[in-house]
């Protein structure tokens, strides 16, 4: 997961936005995941706030996403991320797979919500945040 992704960052959400449409579908809606990055572990180490968006609703209906829990203010994570399309006409990312977000609570404990693909069973082994970096920042 760590290689397919463009960044992979640490930090915590300072703000969610529902509701935006990106690119040319309009009956697609995301939530819009504003995170100040404490730690870059892969790809640019710049600049210090990154805005993910995730897909919640569809034309205005919500729905869930096994695995992907969104997050909300003051979440701290791990999260693997693709940037997105220019033609989408948004300056941020999507994360690389569904999942692609390592929940940690406030001792730095993962939490267990991922989930059930490989990544996440994996995360919850590692236990706490450190494990996880450390991992992630072995594979580069």
């Amino acid at each position: 997961m760590t290689k397919k992704s463009s960044r992979v960052v640490s930090g915590s959400v300072t703000g969610v936005r529902s509701g935006e449409h990106l690119g040319e579908d309009r009956t697609l809606e995301y939530s819009i995941i504003t995170v100040r990055v404490d730690s870059s572990l892969r790809g640019d180490h710049s600049p210090s706030q990154v805005e993910i968006a995730m897909s919640s609703a569809d034309e205005g209906t919500p729905f869930a996403v096994l695995g992907r829990p969104v997050p909300d203010t003051g979440q701290r994570a791990v999260w693997f991320l693709k940037t997105v399309d220019p033609a989408f006409g948004f300056d941020g990312y999507v994360l690389t797979w569904s999942g692609g977000q390592v929940r940690v609570d406030g001792n730095g404990n993962v939490i267990d919500d991922h989930g059930e693909t490989t990544a996440a069973r994996e995360a919850v082994t590692l236990k706490t945040l450190s494990a996880v970096k450390a991992v992630v920042t072995r594979a580069g």
